[in-house]
C-alpha cells in the first residue's frame, strides 16, 4: 500500500521556472577501424560544462543556453580505448553529427560483461534497455524491483510500502524465482531457494552503468534456469574523467539518503579507481517497517595492450524490521499502515560481501577469451516471536503440571487454557508413577531466531569465435554453494529448567553445486537475415547434511538440455521482424524438496516419506516436479528519424506453455511469509506487449509501454488444506495484473527538466479460483529539477524534486489467502 500526501502547491509553484532557449547538438559515436557504435563516450562541451554519455547506439544530445545554431561549439569526447578527441563544430539543431573514435592500445572493452546482451537487430528476443541516463532520471533511492517497474510487462511491490526494503518482482506471471539476475554475468539468485535478496544490494542502481531486462526465454546463454525472463545488471564502466559525486535526499516517511562516489580518471594510461558509499534510512509507510542500510562499492581496474583487468568488491549491511504479513480487509478502512509483526525486536540483519575478478583477453581480432571468477559470503539472522507454538515444534519436550484440572479456574491460570492437555505433542498418554493423568503444558509462547552462514564461489569462463558469416560463442558457469542453517529459542514462556540458553531446535547444512556448458551461433545467412541457434546443458545437484534434529539426508541430481533457436529478419533500416522457439527448465527450490526446519514434515509424521540410513533417515518422499517450459515468441521493433521528430516502436507477441509450474497453493504462504507451493500440471502464460518512445526536437519526449496478460491453468487440480480437490483448470493464474501501462510526458531544455508520468495496474486476483481479487488502480507522479552546476563553476548541481502519487490514491499492491481464515491479507 503507498499513499503520500503532498501539497500539490509546491509542483504548481515550482512550473512558473522558464528557462532560457538555446541549441541543441546531437550525433553518433563510432569507431573509425570497424564503424560500430561506441557507447559510454563522454562528450563534453569546452568552457561550458555541458556533458552527455553516449548511448547503446553511440547517440548523444547535448543542450545549451550559451550556444545558439550557428555557433562554433568545441568539444572533447574520451573513452577509455580509444584516443580522446578534439573537435569543432558548427552548432545546427537541425542536424546529427557523426564523431569518430580511434583504438588505441587498451583493447579490453568489458567483453565479459557484455557477451550473454541482447543487441537490437541481431538477437531474437523481447527485451529492453535502461540507459545510465535513464537510471539517473528514474533513481532516487527505491530497490532495484521497483526501479524496474517502468519496463514492459514487470510488476513490483514491497513490504514497507515505500519501495524500500523487502521488495519482489515478477514478469509475465512469473516471481523472481522462475527470473534468472546476473551481476556482471554473475548470478544473483539464492542457490537454495531461488530468492532475490534486493535488500542487500542497497542504492546499487547508483554503480550501474545499464540494466537489460529480457523477457522469456530469449537468449539467456548460462546460468540460473531463466523461465519468466532474465535481468542483467552491468556495473559503471571507469571512466577516462576524474570526478567527485555527491547525492543527498529527504522524503516521505523520514527517508534518508546520502551518497559519495569519486572515480580517479586513467592512471598511467592504465589504472582506473572507482568508489562508492551510502547510506538509506527509512521508516516505511506501514507500522514498524523501517529500514536502516549502507552500502558500498570499490573496483579498480587494469588496461593492458590486449587485456582488461577488473577487481570489485561491494555489499550492503542492513537492518529492517519486518513486515511481510498482511493486514484483513476490515482494516483497509481502519488503519491501513497496520503491521501485525509488532514485537520490537522482529528485525532482519544480513551482510553479503561480493568480491568478483574480470578478465578479458583479445587474443587477436577474432578470438577473445574471457573469465570471471567471485567468491560471496552471507551470514545473517531474523528474529521472530510466536505465540501458541508446540513445544515439541521445538525440541523443548513437553512440560507437566502434576495438579489436577480442576484446581484451576479461568481466573487464575497461569496459561491459557488451550496449553494444557493430558496427552503429548504427539498424542501419547501422560500419568505419573500414582498412575495420574498430570496436565502437559504442550504450547508456549517464544522467540526465536533463524540463522545462516553461508558461501559461494564460482567460474564463468567465455570463448568467443567470429568467422566470415557471423559469431560462435562457447562458455560454461561452475557455482559451489553451502549454507549453514539453524534456529534458536531465545525466550520462551515455558522453558525447561536442564535445557541450555538460546537451545537450537534445528540445525543442518544446504549444498548445492550447478554445472552448465553452453554453446551460442549467430549466423548471418543472408545480408538481411540472422539466425541464432542455442543449447545449453545444466546440471544442478542439492544435498542435505549434518540435520541434528532428525539426521535426515537426500541427495538430488536435474540434469536438462534446452535447445533455443531464432531468426532476426532486418527488412529496412527502420525495420526489424523476430520470431523465436526456446526451450528451458528448472529444478525446484531446496526446500520444495524437504524442509528441516518444519517439524511437521518429520518421520514420526511423515514415515512413508523416509527410508532407514544409518544413523537417521534418507527422505524418498513426494516432492515438487521440475518445471518445464517451451516459449514463442513473435515481435518487431520500427524507427523513424528526422531532423526535428524520432520515433521508435516495438511490438511482442509471446506465448509459453508450460508443464509442472510451480504455483502457491491459493496464494498461501507459511510462517516465514514464504509461499506454500504446488506443480499445475499444464498452464499457459500469453501475451502482448507494447512499447513507444518519440522525441520533438530532442526537447520533448513521449514513452510508454503497455502489456496485456492471460495467464491461466489449462489443467489443474488443487487441494485446500484440509485436502478437499479443486479444479482450477481454465481459471486465471492469481498473484499478476491482466493489465500494465507505463507513460511519461517529459521536457528538458538546457538546465531545466520537467517530466509527468503515472502507471496503470489491472485487476489481479489473489486466489487461483477467481474469488477474490484486487481492484485495478492509477498512480500519477511527476519532477522536476534544475541544473545549477554552470552557475556555481560545478560540472553538475541538480536539485531534483519528485512527487509520487499526486492524486493521493489508495490502493494494495499485492495480497495472499491467509490459511487460519480462508480470507485475504492485503499488503
Amino acid at each position: 500500500m503507498l499513499t503520500l500526501k503532498l501539497k500539490h502547491a509546491i509542483i504548481i509553484g515550482l512550473f512558473l521556472t522558464t528557462p532560457l532557449l538555446g541549441a541543441t547538438l546531437s550525433g553518433v559515436i563510432t569507431d573509425i577501424e570497424t564503424g560500430e557504435y561506441v557507447p559510454g563516450a563522454r562528450i563534453k562541451v569546452i568552457d561550458f560544462d555541458y556533458v552527455d554519455v553516449s548511448d547503446e547506439q553511440g547517440g548523444f544530445e547535448l543542450s545549451g543556453r550559451a550556444f545558439e545554431d550557428g555557433d562554433w561549439v568545441e568539444l572533447v569526447i574520451t573513452h577509455i580505448g580509444y584516443k580522446t578527441q578534439k573537435t569543432g563544430i558548427v552548432s545546427n539543431s537541425q542536424s546529427k553529427f557523426e564523431i569518430v573514435l580511434t583504438p588505441i592500445i587498451l583493447q579490453g572493452q568489458d567483453i565479459i560483461v557484455t557477451a550473454a546482451r541482447a543487441k537490437k537487430g541481431e538477437t531474437p528476443a523481447a527485451f529492453t534497455n535502461m540507459t545510465g541516463k535513464e537510471i539517473e532520471q528514474a533513481f532516487w533511492a527505491q530497490d532495484t524491483p521497483m526501479l524496474l517497474t517502468s519496463m514492459p510487462n514487470v510488476f513490483a511491490y514491497s513490504d514497507a510500502g515505500n519501495g524500500i526494503g523487502y521488495s519482489y518482482l515478477k514478469i509475465r506471471g512469473f516471481d523472481q524465482r522462475r527470473i534468472s539476475v546476473m551481476l556482471n554475468g554473475i548470478p544473483l539468485n539464492d542457490a537454495e531457494s531461488h530468492e532475490v535478496y534486493w535488500i542487500d544490494l542497497p542504492d546499487f542502481a547508483n554503480s550501474l552503468q545499464d540494466i537489460q531486462v529480457q523477457r522469456g526465454v530469449g537468449s539467456s546463454l548460462y546460468g540460473a534456469s531463466s523461465i519468466g525472463g532474465t535481468i542483467n545488471l552491468i556495473t559503471n564502466d571507469f571512466s577516462a574523467i576524474p570526478e567527485l559525486k555527491v547525492e543527498t535526499g529527504y522524503g516521505s516517511y523520514n527517508s534518508k539518503k546520502l551518497s559519495i562516489s569519486g572515480n580517479s580518471g586513467l592512471i598511467n594510461d592504465s589504472y582506473v579507481f572507482y568508489g562508492r558509499y551510502s547510506r538509506i534510512e527509512t521508516d516505511g509507510y506501514r507500522d514498524n517497517s523501517w529500514s536502516k542500510m549502507y552500502s558500498y562499492f570499490i573496483g579498480i581496474a587494469r588496461y593492458d595492450e590486449n587485456m582488461t583487468w577488473k577487481l570489485n568488491t561491494y555489499g550492503g549491511p542492513e537492518e529492517a524490521h519486518l513486515a511481510y504479513k498482511g493486514i484483513s480487509g476490515s482494516q483497509l478502512t481502519t488503519n491501513r499502515k497496520y503491521n501485525e509483526l509488532e514485537f520490537d525486536d522482529e528485525i532482519d540483519h544480513f551482510n553479503q560481501p561480493h568480491y568478483e575478478l574480470i578478465h578479458d583477453w583479445k587474443i587477436n581480432d577474432n578470438l577473445n577469451l574471457a573469465n570471471t571468477v567471485y567468491y560471496f559470503h552471507g551470514e545473517g539472522y531474523y528474529n521472530q516471536f510466536r505465540s501458541g507454538k508446540d513445544m515439541a515444534e521445538y525440541n523443548l519436550g513437553a512440560f507437566y503440571d502434576f495438579n489436577t484440572w480442576t484446581m484451576y479456574t479461568d481466573a487464575d491460570d497461569r496459561f491459557p487454557t488451550e496449553f494444557y492437555d493430558n496427552v503429548d505433542s504427539l498424542g501419547n498418554p501422560q500419568t505419573d508413577a500414582t498412575g495420574y493423568y498430570p496436565l502437559a503444558e504442550t504450547q508456549t509462547d517464544l522467540v526465536r531466531r533463524k540463522t545462516v552462514k553461508e558461501y559461494d564461489w564460482g567460474w564463468n569462463p567465455t570463448l568467443k569465435l567470429k568467422h566470415n558469416n557471423g559469431e560462435l560463442t562457447l562458455g560454461s558457469e561452475m557455482r559451489i554453494h553451502s549454507g549453514h542453517h539453524f534456529g534458536e529459542v531465545r525466550w520462551a514462556s515455558i522453558y525447561p529448567q536442564d535445557f541450555d540458553p538460546n537451545h537450537r531446535y534445528y540445525e543442518y547444512k544446504g549444498k548445492s553445486n550447478t554445472l552448465t556448458i553452453y554453446v551460442h551461433e549467430a549466423y548471418r545467412l543472408f545480408n538481411k537475415l540472422r539466425v541464432m541457434v542455442n543449447a545449453q546443458y545444466q546440471r544442478h545437484n542439492y544435498k542435505l547434511e549434518d540435520d541434528k534434529r532428525y539426521n535426515v539426508i537426500f541427495n538430488r541430481n536435474y540434469d536438462y538440455i534446452s535447445p533455443r533457436a531464432g531468426f532476426t529478419y532486418h527488412y529496412s533500416e527502420n525495420l526489424n521482424v523476430f520470431i523465436n522457439a526456446s526451450t528451458a527448465s528448472r529444478q525446484p527450490a531446496f526446500k520444495d524438496i524437504y524442509d528441516p526446519t518444519d517439524f511437521w514434515q518429520n518421520p514420526v509424521y511423515r514415515s512413508a516419506n523416509f527410508n532407514p540410513a544409518i544413523d537417521g533417515w534418507e527422505f524418498n518422499g513426494k516432492e515438487l516436479n521440475p518445471e518445464k517450459l517451451l516459449d514463442i515468441e513473435l515481435g518487431a521493433d520500427f524507427k523513424h528519424a528526422s531532423d526535428q521528430f524520432t520515433f521508435n516502436s516495438e511490438i511482442n507477441l509471446y506465448r509459453m506453455q508450460m508443464k509442472d509450474e510451480l504455483i502457491p497453493y491459493a496464494g498461501q504462504i507459511d510462517d516465514d511469509g514464504y509461499a506454500v507451493s504446488g506443480n499445475a500440471e499444464k498452464t499457459l502464460h500469453q501475451g502482448i506487449e507494447l512499447s513507444w518512445n518519440a522525441s520533438i526536437r530532442n526537447q520533448i519526449t513521449l514513452n510508454g509501454n503497455f502489456s496485456l496478460n492471460d495467464d491461466h491453468f489449462v489443467d489443474y487440480i488443487e487441494y485446500s488444506w484440509d485436502g478437499n480437490p479443486l479444479d482450477r483448470s481454465d481459471q486465471r493464474i492469481g498473484g499478476f495484473p491482466e493489465m500494465l501501462t507505463n507513460y511519461r510526458l517529459g521536457y528538458a531544455i538546457n538546465d531545466f527538466g520537467f517530466g509527468v508520468g503515472g502507471r496503470y495496474v489491472g485487476k489481479q486476483y489473489i486466489d487461483n479460483g477467481e474469488e477474490f481479487e484486487l481492484d485495478a488502480y492509477h498512480i500519477l507522479n511527476a519532477d522536476i529539477s534544475y541544473d545549477f552546476g554552470r552557475l556555481v563553476g560545478f560540472t553538475s548541481l541538480k536539485a531534483i524534486l519528485r512527487v509520487h502519487n499526486l492524486a493521493d490514491t489508495e490502493y494494495e499492491q499485492a495480497a495472499y489467502i491467509e490459511p487460519d481464515d480462508g480470507l485475504p491479507r492485503y499488503m
